[in-house]
């Protein structure tokens, strides 16, 4: 079964041609902030159907937003590889004004965005997966209070499990959640 991105967002294209994201007029009532996680949750996508098939299960690709002081967005992504190596097959997929966050150390693709954003002293505003997100990502996130737009593989009792469910917004027409079964390799037991 392949993976692949869900249906793009409605100004997913818009968003992703502006460079840095500045405040402007709402677009049908979606507010920056919305626009932004819609962002992150698409490209997360995007770049984990990027990667090899046999890998697809074992990497996990994120997309960020990060906002600085003046209120600009700025595109993050990164990969849960051991210093944030990007592979060719998705760095050929990157877009100029999307930075890689490869910090040294074996983090997860998740953890590697908000830990950017915190050493250049910006504030993230939104991380997506391109797999279920685990507990400890999870777990940053909820203590970082980042907007997670990628379901939780185990939800806290009492906490959403979807990004649409946490946000209260309902989901574009036509769209599936990004959920998408481990794909990848022998299962441990």
């Amino acid at each position: 079964m392949a993976i692949g991105p869900a249906a793009k967002p409605e100004h997913y294209e818009k968003w992703a041609t502006e460079t840095p994201f500045k405040p402007r007029a709402m677009w049908n009532e979606a507010t920056e902030a919305e626009l932004a996680a819609e962002w992150s949750e698409y490209r997360s996508a995007e770049l984990q159907a990027a990667l090899p098939e046999d890998r697809r299960g074992r990497i996990t690709m994120g997309a960020g937003v990060v906002v600085d002081e003046h209120g600009n967005r700025h595109k993050v992504i990164s990969s849960s590889e051991p210093n944030g190596y990007i592979r060719k097959e998705v760095l050929a997929e990157l877009k100029d004004d999307e930075t890689p966050a490869q910090q040294r150390g074996k983090e997860h693709a998740e953890v590697r965005i908000a830990d950017y954003g915190e050493a250049v002293g910006m504030t993230v505003e939104s991380v997506g997966a391109g797999r279920p997100m685990c507990d400890p990502c999870r777990d940053t996130m909820i203590d970082r209070d980042i907007n997670p737009t990628t379901p939780f593989k185990n939800p806290l009792p009492g906490t959403p499990a979807t990004p649409t469910q946490r946000s209260g917004l309902s989901p574009p027409p036509g769209t599936q959640p990004n959920h998408r079964p481990n794909q990848g390799g022998p299962r441990r037991g």
